[in-house]
């Protein structure tokens, strides 16, 4: 049960989407020599800020990055990140989750969801091999996420670092700045209110275009190898568009925080310091109306896809 906890909670801190089993070699067969990700560049007077979309995991496929992205990460004087997960102290966040994702002593799970989806979830921890009880404890949201470290995420997505943690790992004596930190984070998702959490299980359980298919993060991995704008956007929006409650989830995952961090990356324009700043986020935060980049466009701001 332990090491289920803290399977999740590496979710958490990176912040993934609900992301699916990926299957083994989908992407590499295709992939480019360098990846190109998604990167922009903006500059007020001597500061200069880098966008950089990422995607939170990665294969070994997905390296080298392009010359274009090291050059720019070279550059920069300090490196902003959504959450710093490299420097968190993990059992002091571990225990600070599951404060917030464990319900009141007394109640459980079973009291708060619908009769059948809670069966649904006995069979399928029963067919994991785990105790039909496991998730009894929790909130609806933290199960959302523990689920797909529950079914297993392919060998292929687990021995290189994630994209964020590449940065992180390469800081060097660069400052680390947040754009939100992981307490925020986590307190995000454990605002949501217990019916709309309820119908996101469900969502992630039963909607077979929500996104957890076996060839989403595929998808995903070769249009951000290839900086492919359309081919992401296509598939955050069939996602979002798959039922009312992932739309909405979409909507308060991505376009409701792209404002709050929108003002951090205004922040380090307006400084004064002359410094470079390597900006690392979720791609979904850079692409769609609702963008940071379209944020920044409409203030005025010009930013130039590198």
């Amino acid at each position: 049960m332990k090491k289920l906890f803290y399977a999740a909670l590496s979710v958490v801190l990176s912040l993934a989407l609900v992301l699916p089993v990926p299957q083994a070699g989908a992407a590499k067969n295709t992939s480019p020599d360098e990846s190109k990700g998604y990167l922009w560049k903006l500059e007020k007077g001597k500061n200069t800020v880098y966008l950089l979309g990422s995607i939170h995991v990665a294969t070994e496929e997905m390296y080298p990055l392009s010359s274009t992205i090291e050059k720019a990460f070279a550059e920069s004087d300090k490196l902003v990140v959504e959450a710093d997960i490299a420097n968190v102290d993990a059992e002091q966040m571990a225990k600070y989750t599951l404060e917030k994702a464990s319900y009141p002593e007394g109640e459980t799970l079973k009291d708060h969801i619908s009769p059948e989806l809670y069966s649904q979830i006995q069979e399928l921890l029963k067919s994991v091999g785990l105790p039909v009880n496991t998730f009894d404890p929790y909130e609806p949201w933290y199960i959302q996420m523990a689920l797909t470290n529950l079914v297993g995420i392919s060998e292929e997505y687990t021995k290189v670092e994630g994209i964020d943690q590449y940065f992180l790992n390469r800081a060097g004596k660069r400052e680390i700045l947040e754009l939100e930190g992981v307490e925020f984070q986590i307190d995000y998702f454990d605002s949501m209110s217990p019916s709309f959490q309820e119908k996101l299980l469900y969502d992630s359980l039963n909607n077979p275009a929500s996104g957890n298919d076996a060839q989403t993060l595929d998808t995903m991995a070769l249009a951000w190898e290839y900086g492919d704008h359309e081919r992401m956007l296509s598939v955050l929006n069939s996602a979002s568009a798959s039922s009312q409650a992932m739309t909405l989830y979409y909507q308060y995952l991505n376009d409701d925080r792209n404002v709050g961090m929108t003002e951090k990356i205004k922040s380090y324009l307006n400084d004064g310091s002359g410094d470079t700043y390597f900006v690392v986020a979720g791609s979904a935060h850079f692409l769609g109306d609702s963008s940071i980049v379209k944020l920044l466009e409409k203030d005025g701001y010009k930013l130039t896809r590198l």
